[in-house]
């Protein structure tokens, strides 16, 4: 392997680590979409940047097999989208559904609890601001 291609190999080495360490910073893997699209413009292949939000964090807490890939056993959440992430991580933001535990929730179904969670929000709010003196 040439000079060239091995420091750049290092490079997209360092950029999944920088994203690993990112998703243990926050404590999730909940990556919006400009963070995934930052990480394919550094040099990670959509495939790279994939295993940096989902593989990588299983390995580095030593739980491989537990979640971050489909396998048996593991955690049965995932998401499924309308098209290839790996053609375009922009893809990734195509969700058609989710298996949350094991129950799968479709687009209307995600849509619903978040219609209702903003109402719930709402209502705290008007709440909060009723017993709070105004600024």
């Amino acid at each position: 392997m040439s000079k060239r291609a091995q420091n750049k190999e290092r490079k997209k080495a360092q950029i999944i680590e920088a994203a690993t360490w990112l998703i243990l910073k926050h404590g999730h893997a909940d990556f919006t979409m400009p963070e995934l699209a930052l990480f394919v413009e550094s040099g990670l292949s959509p495939y790279q940047t994939l295993v940096a939000a989902t593989t990588e964090p299983a390995r580095y807490f030593d739980a491989e097999g537990e979640f971050g890939t489909i396998v048996e056993g593991a955690s049965a959440d995932m998401v499924m989208l309308d098209a290839n992430p790996l053609d375009n991580i922009a893809n990734a933001s195509k969700i058609s559904g989710v298996m949350l535990r094991g129950q799968w929730l479709s687009k209307a179904d995600i849509q619903a609890v978040q219609e209702q969670l903003q109402s719930e929000y709402a209502a705290d709010r008007e709440l909060l601001a009723s017993i709070m003196p105004a600024q």
